[in-house]
């Protein structure tokens, strides 16, 4: 038996059909179509005879076949048709009756058929229907979709999954499937990875068998509704529950009772209860008011006023006993329509780091020095703290300081040291302190202030501290002090001041002596500083003094002796001697004048 290829090719373009299209309506697979034209395969007899009524042609025109008698004329044809069948009027009535029907039942089939597709491709379920040779027979839009627009429905029609899809894909579903195709099982929403997703979405799997009049499955009905948003909210549901179980925090949510409104339940409450009340979630859902018991005594008046009002979001402070310790918890509560929802957490650090806070900032506040603490923000400089010396110093109100610019306190000094200063705070951060002194111009008088400025970085926010010092009264003991050393070193008489006033003390013990000595003496101050004084009073006169010092210590007092100077010359003094307490320390003084003996 011959099988014309090139006129099978030639007549199935004539009537615009494709391969697959011939496959589906043959039950055939695309592969064997396919052979068929190209002459690897030769069609059996009856698909041979079904392809020439698909193709509306004659065997004869596609093969050497003859099984049924061709007729050549119209005379052939009625001769047949004469001899076939019954040509009775009534006859052909009937047949043209039955013929109408059939049209009429066949177009509204095709209706049918058409509105069929449009329902299940508009669907967003993945939907197809396979053969027991696993082959596609009809697949929707969404199917189409799932592949990302690789391949299209003629494609797909007549083939297998395994075609366009890998193995690991489709195992999900093939599990399915055969089991369906073997025991004629429905299967309904079974969890499956959906094939063409590399197993990153989930699907419902459902199969419906298609059974033939022996009751025989012969195909499948396959939909898979896409719940990969509902498996993801799921997974992440119990990434947060994971969360809040590893957290030291309690969650808990809940509502009054439909029936009982003024009796409160918990829906959901966080296992961390136990770590902190020692209380079961359970017992809480049973008894929801049972963790009242262990706050403090001191707060419960106020936790009551707090629970009346109905002002949300809410928030509290409290004690709480637990085991023997006293710690402190923040409760936060929120409401959303009917639902009641929040948070307890321990903030006893926080609640300690506070209350040596407020002690550091009383001893700060009692300090002596003036201290002003600033935050850099869009290069101004905004005062979060004051204490009450800095209010005394630049005589201001720290109330009226605070957030507000340093520059206000800046103006206050002269014009030269506010240029110093603005530099020094615009330096870019460095972690070396830096020290300033300037003089503050205020209404009723000036100061002399010394700063010592620091910086530090916290959190990416730049931080400066200042240590101030109000100089005035040493600045002016110092310049009084200057000008009695002026004085003193101009002065025709030698002033000492020593220790002890012993005569072996050495001169570099001596606190001060005037420049007088050592013009009178000739001595310069690096030689004569391992010398004492005894050194350089005549031997005779020093057992004198000597015994005038144990005999009479009384001062002041009136010694007389002579020194030997540099040349080895002699001159004679009276040393007028003080004694005297200074600062809580013990002095010895005098004035040394030239006289003669």
């Amino acid at each position: 038996m011959a099988f014309y290829t090139d006129k099978a090719v030639m007549f199935r373009k004539a009537k615009k059909l494709t391969i697959n299209e011939v496959a589906y309506h043959l039950d055939k697979a695309r592969t064997t179509v396919s052979s068929w034209e190209h002459g690897k395969t030769i069609p059996t007899k009856t698909d041979i005879m079904a392809l020439s009524q698909l193709l509306r042609i004659k065997i004869s025109d596609i093969s050497d076949l003859e099984l049924i008698p061709e007729f050549n004329t119209e005379a052939d044809i009625e001769e047949a048709n004469y001899n076939s069948f019954d040509l009775s009027e009534e006859s052909v009535k009937h047949l043209s009756n039955e013929l109408s029907r059939l049209n009429i039942e066949n177009n509204y089939l095709k209706n049918e058929v058409t509105r069929s597709d449009t329902i299940i491709n508009s669907l967003d379920s993945i939907i197809y229907i396979k053969n027991r040779n696993r082959q596609l027979k009809r697949v929707n839009n969404s199917f189409l979709y799932s592949l990302n627009g690789h391949y299209t429905r003629e494609d797909i029609i007549g083939s297998k999954e395994i075609d366009f899809l890998g193995r690991k894909e489709i195992e999900d579903i093939v599990a399915l499937e055969n089991k369906a195709f073997q025991f004629g099982v429905k299967i309904i929403n079974e969890k499956i990875r959906i094939p063409g997703s590399n197993g990153r979405k989930f699907g419902l799997a459902s199969i419906y068998p298609i059974r033939n009049i022996k009751k025989e499955v012969i195909e499948i009905a396959v939909s898979i509704n896409d719940i990969s948003v509902i498996v993801n909210s799921m997974s992440k549901l119990k990434q947060l529950e994971d969360c809040i179980s590893n957290s030291n925090d309690i969650v808990w949510v809940g509502n009054h009772h439909p029936n009982l409104k003024k009796k409160f339940q918990y829906n959901y409450i966080s296992e961390n209860i136990k770590k902190i009340f020692n209380i079961e979630v359970n017992t809480l859902k049973q008894k929801p008011n049972s963790w009242i018991k262990y706050i403090h005594n001191k707060d419960k008046n106020r936790l009551k006023k707090w629970l009346s009002k109905n002002v949300y979001p809410k928030h509290i402070d409290l004690r709480i006993i637990s085991k023997n310790f006293i710690k402190w918890f923040s409760l936060q509560v929120y409401k959303s329509n009917d639902v009641y929802y929040g948070t307890v957490s321990d903030i006893t650090d926080r609640k300690i780091h506070e209350e040596n806070i407020k002690v550091i900032l009383s001893v700060l506040d009692n300090a002596n020095d003036s201290i002003c603490i600033t935050k850099q923000e869009n290069n101004n400089h905004k005062i979060i703290y004051l204490n009450s010396e800095c209010e005394s110093i630049y005589e201001v109100n720290r109330n009226n300081c605070i957030n507000k610019t340093l520059s206000n306190l800046i103006k206050k000094l002269n014009i030269k040291d506010q240029k110093l200063f603005s530099k020094m705070l615009t330096t870019k951060y460095r972690t070396k302190n830096d020290s300033l002194k300037y003089m503050l111009s205020l209404p009723n008088n000036t100061k002399y202030i010394e700063s010592h400025i620091f910086r530090k970085s916290i959190n990416n926010s730049i931080y400066t501290g200042s240590i101030s010092r109000d100089l005035t009264s040493i600045n002016k003991l110092e310049t009084e002090k200057e000008m009695l050393s002026y004085i003193i070193n101009y002065s025709a008489d030698i002033f000492w001041f020593g220790i002890t006033g012993n005569f072996n003390e050495k001169f570099k013990d001596i606190t001060f002596i005037n420049d007088q000595f050592y013009k009178l003496t000739g001595y310069s101050k690096d030689k004569i500083s391992n010398l004492a004084w005894s050194d350089i009073i005549d031997k005779k006169d020093m057992i004198k003094l000597i015994k005038i010092k144990e005999e009479t210590p009384i001062y002041p007092q009136i010694f007389r002796y002579r020194i030997k100077c540099k040349n080895k010359s002699y001159i004679s003094v009276e040393d007028l001697e003080f004694k005297g307490v200074f600062n809580g320390q013990k002095l010895h003084f005098g004035i040394i004048k030239i006289c003669n003996m």
